[in-house]
């Protein structure tokens, strides 16, 4: 068991997870924001943009299938190799970001039946599950996970994972359906919980379009003021010194 969880965790999990991350993060540099209108917090790209990530998320894919295969142990109906079912939802996350959301949706489904057992890891699962029915326009499926898994959040301790991106991601819910005031909520309280300054500066950026939009300048003038400080990339920094002048 000792030897599984080893091999499992550095040999295929590890690689897996940093092929996975690494294509996320040349996804965020290369897509591109439509800021005619208020962009979207999570920007997954076009299918032709996506199409782009089947190599890293390829081998996240065969990374995890190696994992399962080769190292899983399951006993007394629990898997006793605790990266397997990290291996799982790996695999659900690189079917996501190729925007390949029915496979998405069904290994994010199976991670949560099969590891109930792991609270943790069922609700990280519920959260992806939610977002993935929201990219396919099923939002009458995606609302109630996230109410459920917002009512969680509020009663006990929740897996870091959820607790960093959950406001981020009901505040995307709203921007999709144009629901501006409930997304600001969501955005405000995203500020606080959001990880990296890439997330804090669009959540700045859509505050600041948001306020624009309802004739709040002097509040869009301070929100594309705190944009610009962040240092963003060169379209985002020069739409928000435009929206600025026509803003004042």
């Amino acid at each position: 068991r000792t030897y599984h969880n080893l091999t499992s965790r550095y040999n295929v999990y590890w690689n897996g997870n940093e092929s996975l991350k690494t294509g996320v993060k040349d996804h965020r540099k290369t897509a591109v924001d439509d800021y005619s209108e208020v962009i979207r917090l999570f920007n997954y790209g076009t299918k032709s943009e996506a199409a782009k990530l089947n190599g890293p998320m390829e081998r996240a894919l065969e990374k995890g299938a190696i994992g399962v295969q080769k190292h899983s142990m399951v006993f007394g109906g629990k898997e006793r190799v605790k990266w397997i079912d990290d291996g799982y939802l790996m695999m659900g996350k690189a079917h996501f970001y190729k925007q390949d959301y029915i496979s998405a949706r069904r290994t994010f489904d199976f991670v949560a039946r099969q590891f109930s057992y792991n609270e943790d890891m069922v609700r990280t699962a519920e959260m992806w599950l939610a977002v993935t029915y929201q990219q396919m326009e099923q939002y009458e499926k995606a609302a109630p996970l996230f109410e459920a898994l917002e009512n969680k959040a509020r009663t006990g301790m929740m897996p870091k994972e959820v607790q960093r991106y959950l406001p981020l991601l009901i505040a995307d819910y709203h921007l999709v359906r144009k629901n501006y005031d409930r997304a600001m909520v969501y955005l405000n309280q995203g500020l606080q919980t959001a990880p990296n300054k890439y997330f804090k500066t669009r959540v700045l950026f859509i505050l600041a379009q948001i306020n624009q939009l309802k004739g709040n300048n002097d509040k869009a003038l301070q929100y594309y003021a705190q944009v610009i400080k962040k240092n963003p990339s060169f379209d985002m920094d020069f739409e928000a010194r435009i929206n600025m002048a026509r803003v004042y």
